[in-house]
């Protein structure tokens, strides 16, 4: 046994970077501690890091044993002597100041190390059954997360506060975006939706505390917009499944750790201050936050809150179009010959064009404010206590203005069209435009509360955590859509080859508001409640020796109750009359300016037009008009909102689960293993609940025109509909790492995964809609989906350098046996249409999409990180440092039914989110107090929606984009900081295209915008 045990502690130790003085100084202070019982791999890392200390990690002293909890105020040598009390460990500070720790053989208990006792003594020449292993002088570069990535037995990154301290990021999703294999979408120049080795947000499961978190989006998607940073201690990004994580992630598992007082060392106070301005709107928004931390009762009791209140201003310069799908005819007017990019005349079944194209520039305001509390306490009986609530509010109020060019107008000249028949070039003439205004309003507000307990219970520790949360959203959309009417032979001309978004001329005067007149008006307001409730029980047992090392069991109940209700103005209201027959006062609108508006772009585009001065004046005004035109009753409201059941639908699930596993490890000759292999048994309920509509006849729209052609609906009366549907899984999991002693690491996982369908995939809700082209389309939910289902497989090798170097390398590979696709084709109308829609149509087309099962695919890709530590090439630098990661869609096969839509291509990859290639690189430089942080990332082309909203239908794509983000900063002191974060130097624009490059359906430039910070800590 000794000569095991020598062998043991000849291939290790444990290098803790501390000068003597310092630890000496160290063995009476007092640290606040908040250890979890865990490997004492795990447990020193957070010792280190907890008592501000730094030190790397190799295994062999510390393989095979579990640490105990340690929660308190303790000098070094209490910690220690709770740390490892009943372990084969010992460890304190020796008479010359260093950190030992110690082996033990056959130590009596009476040996043990107790706070009263002396220090330990140095050792001596003996054969003493106690052998130690004493620390050296050395610091390891080797960062804090990256050493939580060395001693993971998964695949998984980190990143901890110390990280999103010093980064330049808006919010969370920016803040991952700088890890390997993940990358984000933005709107309105902040980070949104986040992709995981390519699979967007409803692959993902993202939990606060580990638990889930109600949303106020219409999916089970996070809300990062939510959460600041300011309140958060660190996030796992977990990618290789485990029996113990939460099932419905084919992506990766995120947890997001807020704060705890017991995670301070007594009395912490964190306050920061911000301005944030941009070059498009430069008026400054503000930035508050405050964090106060502390213990009482010798650090029995611990209390935490947190309070933000963020405001900043935007502008977001835009070009967006709409229902491409419902193009599917010919003009009725069309004019001349259709001719391809050579000239020449070509036969044409349709002209693949937008129906609506919207130049236009929208000012804003977003405000945060949120509140986080957290009170813990423990006894010596029952534990860890932890009692926790989370409420934010996010609002959105904007108002944008600008024009919009009818698309769907029958008259067209002087067409050209490329080989997919999408239209390049062309003159709509006699037709009016349309000038557009827009109020949005989006308000948001969150609440979670949970409790945990953590104790032990006859040697098995146990983790017990109930929560309850819920969201509501409120989303509105209300345009106003007045027309251009002034010019002779009105002609806009337009041109889609000049560069990213359309160039067009107009001889109508959009600056008159002598030649402005009633047309359209619409409203849509959503309103989301998500309620989730969870209790979860987790236990563990350690066994001090043998192969196994521990197991593992729990139980956990998850219900969620979400309701999706939409509301809208009354059909018969929306026009105003439409055409354009009914003048409004000028005294209504006035002229704005933007000479800038997307200044970068090529091709010729209006950026001057009038702007309406006064919703409410206006709104009055249209009743007057209707009322007039006897539109609508006297008394009756025109914008009075009503409930639309057919978009409506509400969802119920429950989900039951079971878990075991065991974790094993052992020793061999050349390296050490650690494995682990387990199983979640889970049974998924869905109730889904709506109503049901049929469209009984089609008419003809009084408000039609030589124009337009609008459609009037009959739909039978909404019938309330139900649908239960059950699913049982088992899903399996295994993983091992292999250390070689050597900085090298070999770790593989294999496990069967499942990710949920969205919530409104599975509603019941069938919902007509119709426009100004004579289409009807036709989209809704299938209540009978199954989960996507796959085996997913891991293979990493990784290398850590006591140098500060690390390197990784992933081979990871999905097999996908059950997915969702989305299916889209043409068809007739079936139902009753009137004689004089066939005097303009001989027939209906009703474009119809719809969700279903079909056998999936496989997906291979391969995850490359390194770090590197040029701190000894830079001689005036404190730290040097850069990271680089990416992403590779190696092979991509994945079945899906063809898109049967006229002159549509089927999307190269049909997952959403999924780009083939990312990367990301992040470089860090301190000088003494000056420190700066550079952070580019940029992730491929990507499918956005297999079925999009703008285009009615057609697959959605966002194109590539490289975005750069940079902090200037200097630290007066530990406690007093400033930084200046500028964010978006690349000046990245959005771009998103429906099926083809050339058929762009949004586009929005935010330019550069700034954020100033101070920090004070006490």
């Amino acid at each position: 046994m000794f000569q095991a045990l020598t062998r043991l502690l000849v291939f290790v130790g444990i290098i803790i970077g501390c000068l003597v003085n310092t630890c000496l100084a160290a063995s009476e202070k007092k640290f606040q501690f908040n250890i979890s019982e865990t490997r004492a791999e795990l447990s020193l890392l957070q010792f280190a890091n907890q008592a501000k200390l730094s030190f790397f990690i190799s295994y062999e002293l510390v393989e095979g044993v579990k640490t105990n909890p340690l929660i308190g105020e303790f000098t070094l040598i209490q910690a220690a002597k709770i740390l490892f009390n009943q372990t084969k460990l010992v460890g304190g500070i020796d008479e010359n100041g260093a950190f030992a720790l110690k082996a033990r053989a056959l130590v009596s208990e009476q040996n043990e190390l107790v706070a009263e006792e002396k220090p330990l003594d140095p050792p001596r020449n003996t054969d003493e059954q106690i052998e130690t292993i004493y620390v050296k002088g050395m610091d390891s570069d080797l960062p804090y997360n990256w050493r939580l990535k060395q001693v993971s037995d998964g695949v998984q990154d980190l990143i901890d506060r110390k990280q999103m301290n010093s980064q330049p990021s808006q919010n969370l999703a920016e803040n991952l975006q700088k890890s390997v294999g993940v990358s984000i979408s933005r709107s309105i120049g902040e980070g949104g939706d986040v992709s995981v080795r390519g699979f967007g947000p409803n692959y993902n499961v993202t939990t606060v505390n580990g638990r889930t978190i109600a949303t106020s989006k219409a999916n089970r998607n996070f809300d990062f917009r939510i959460l600041p940073n300011d309140f958060v201690k660190n996030i796992d990004i977990i990618k290789s499944a485990s029996a113990d994580l939460s099932a419905g992630s084919i992506g990766a598992n995120i947890d997001i750790s807020t704060a705890r007082p017991f995670d301070y060392d007594g009395l912490y106070v964190d306050t920061r201050f911000g301005l944030n301005t941009s070059e498009l709107r430069p008026e400054y928004g503000t930035h508050l936050s405050n964090l106060y931390s502390n213990t009482f009762f010798d650090g029995q009791l611990g209390f935490m809150i947190g309070v933000l209140r963020d405001r900043s201003l935007y502008r977001v310069d835009r070009y967006s179009t709409q229902r491409l799908a419902q193009s599917n005819i010919l003009p009725e007017n069309l004019q001349g010959e259709v001719l391809n990019q050579s000239g020449e005349a070509v036969e044409a079944s349709t002209i693949r064009r937008p129906l609506r194209m919207i130049f236009d520039v929208q000012n804003g305001e977003k405000r945060r404010d949120s509140i986080n509390s957290v009170l813990q306490w423990k006894t010596a009986m029952s534990g860890l206590h932890t009692l926790d609530l989370i409420y934010a509010r996010f609002k959105r109020k904007s108002f944008s203005s600008g024009v919009q060019i009818p698309g769907q107008s029958p008259n067209y000249k002087n067409v050209l069209i490329d080989d997919n028949q999408t239209l390049l070039q062309a003159d709509i003439f006699d037709n009016n435009l349309d000038a557009v205004f827009e109020q949005q309003v989006e308000d948001i507000d969150t609440l979670a509360i949970g409790y945990n307990s953590k104790f032990n219970l006859n040697g098995w520790w146990i983790d017990f955590d109930i929560s309850h949360s819920k969201a509501n959203s409120f989303e509105s959309l209300n345009a106003l859509i007045p027309h251009y009417v002034g010019a002779q032979d009105k002609n806009i001309h337009l041109d889609f080859t000049q560069g990213n978004i359309l160039s067009m001329t107009t001889n109508i005067p959009l600056g008159d508001s002598t030649q402005i007149s009633a047309h359209w008006n619409g409203k849509l307001d959503y309103v989301i409640q998500d309620t989730v409730d969870e209790i979860k029980l987790d236990s563990r047992y350690l066994f001090d020796q043998g192969l196994i090392e521990e197991v593992n069991f729990g139980i956990s109940y998850f219900q969620r109750d979400k309701s999706h209700s939409q509301y809208k103005w009354n059909d018969d209201y929306q026009c105003a009359p439409c055409g354009g027959l009914v003048d409004l006062p000028n005294y209504l609108f006035q002229v704005i300016e933007y000479p800038d508006y997307l200044a970068n772009e090529s091709g010729a585009r209006p950026n001057r037009w009038l702007m309406l001065t006064d919703v409410e004046a206006y709104n009055l005004k249209i009743q007057n008009i209707m009322e007039a035109n006897g539109i609508v009753p006297d008394g009756v409201k025109w914008n009075q909102t009503i409930f639309d059941p057919s978009a409506s639908y509400s969802n119920y699930e429950e989900n039951l689960s079971l878990y075991g596993k065991i974790k094993m490890t052992e020793q061999s000759e050349y390296f050490d293993w650690h494995a682990s292999a387990g199983a979640r048994y889970l049974v998924f309920n869905n109730t889904s609940e709506g109503f049901l509509q049929n469209v009984e006849k089609i008419d003809l729209d009084p408000n039609s025109s030589d124009n337009e052609l609008r459609l009037k609906l009959t739909y039978s009366q909404p019938e309330p509909a139900k649908s239960n549907t059950e699913s049982r899984y088992f899903l399996p999991s295994a993983n091992i790492a292999l250390d070689f002693r050597n900085g090298y690491q070999l770790k593989a996982a294999v496990a069967r995964v499942i990710s949920f369908p969205n919530i409104e995939e599975i509603g019941i809700n069938k919902k007509f809609t119709s426009d100004d082209s004579g289409t009807l389309v036709l989209s809704g939910g299938n209540s009978k989906l199954k989960p996507y289902s796959a085996t997913q497989y891991d293979l990493s090798l990784e290398y850590y350098q006591t140098s500060g170097n690390a390197y990784s390398a992933t081979l990871f590979h999905k097999n996908i046996d059950t997915f969702i696709a989305t299916s889209s084709f043409e068809q007739t109308f079936q139902g009753e249409v009137s004689d004089a829609v066939l005097e303009r149509r001989p027939q209906i087309v009703e474009l119809v999409s719809t969700s279903e099962n079909i056998s999936g695919g496989s997906i291979l890709g391969v995850e490359l990180s390194s770090r590197f530590d040029l701190s000894a090439w830079c001689g005036f630098c404190s730290e040097l440092a850069t990271e680089l990661n990416y992403t590779q869609i190696l092979n991509n096969q994945m079945n899906t039914d063809p898109i049967e839509l006229t002159a549509v291509q089927e999307p190269a990859s049909v997952i959403e989110g999924l780009s083939e290639q990312a990367f990301n690189l992040n470089l860090n430089i301190k000088l003494a107090g000056l420190y700066s942080y550079l952070a580019y990332s940029w992730r491929s082309d990507f499918l956005n929606a297999r079925q999009g909203t703008r285009t009615g239908g057609i697959p959605e794509h966002t194109r590539a984009a490289g975005h750069l983000d940079w902090r200037l900063g200097y630290q007066f002191n530990s406690k007093f900081e400033v930084s200046l974060d500028v964010f978006n130097l690349t000046r990245s624009s959005h771009l998103e295209y429906a099926d083809v490059r050339n058929r762009v359906t949004h586009f929005e430039d935010t330019g550069i915008s700034y954020q100033l910070g101070f920090r004070k800590q006490w």
